[in-house]
């Protein structure tokens, strides 16, 4: 028997599975992912692990279907983030950038 408040964790589930998304489709589509750091990206992904397995283990089912959901963007995330900044077509003027940051502080 399902709780008659298991419909507002799915609402939630649905909307936060959207919610993320949307910002998968903007690093998608802008092929930037620079405001992404690798470690908030292996921490959110530990999470989502985590999120999974304790609503499996209880058996609460918005919890259960939203985490691999969340999890399947973030490692789509992380390859985006690998592909950009290693093919990336403007990687020397990256790596230039760095130089002359680099540069500047070591003349301080």
């Amino acid at each position: 028997m399902t709780n008659k408040y298991e419909i507002f964790g799915l609402l939630a589930s649905f909307l936060g599975v959207i919610n993320f998304y949307i910002l998968v489709y903007h690093n998608y589509k802008e092929q930037d992912t620079s405001s992404l750091a690798p470690l908030w990206l292996i921490i959110s992904s530990l999470i989502q692990i985590l999120w999974f397995i304790y609503g499996y283990v209880n058996k609460l089912r918005p919890v259960y279907i939203t985490a691999p959901l969340i999890l399947l963007g973030m490692f789509y995330l992380v390859y985006l983030k690998w592909k950009l900044e290693v093919y990336h077509p403007n990687k020397e003027r990256y790596y230039n950038k760095l130089e002359l940051i680099l540069s500047t502080f070591s003349t301080i």
